[in-house]
């Protein structure tokens, strides 16, 4: 029985759409719905990250858990009418595949929940998407939804 969804959040539109599927099926199931984010605390290339000063990453860092907040409250309201087991809200900073796979293990998670695109843009185009990677390194089961 499917116990925990993991439905991965970045704000774009296709993400609306997995956390719609998302709780649909949390709400059949009566299963949990992990709503997620991943941010980064960079806003350099990561060698040039390097030659911040904490300062100034410090305020990254501080931007990245206000942003990831702002997209899981959206998120929460979404789904708020909705007659759902339970809703459990995580943001993490770090990479956003290897975030989304490494918490749905510490979750046992049994399904995640995501877009096809998110808000990656050229740097996505280049290094692979991230649908692509939580494909690769999950142990659960991954859907995208478009």
């Amino acid at each position: 029985m499917l116990e925990r969804i993991l439905v991965a959040l970045d704000g774009s539109e296709d993400a609306a759409h997995a956390l719609d599927v998302a709780a649909d099926m949390a709400q059949r199931y009566g299963a949990e719905l992990v709503l997620f984010h991943a941010f980064a605390h960079y806003a350099l290339r990561p060698d040039i990250e390097l030659l911040v000063e904490d300062s100034v990453r410090d305020v990254f860092r501080k931007a990245g858990r206000e942003a990831a907040q702002e997209i899981l409250d959206q998120a929460k309201a979404l789904i708020a009418p909705r007659d759902l087991a339970a809703v459990r809200c995580i943001a993490v900073e770090g990479e956003p595949a290897s975030a989304i796979v490494d918490t749905a293990g510490q979750q046992q998670v049994g399904l995640i929940v995501m877009g096809t695109r998110g808000l990656g843009g050229l740097r996505e185009l280049v290094l692979g998407s991230v649908a692509h990677k939580v494909t690769v390194l999950a142990t659960c089961p991954v859907m995208i939804v478009k």
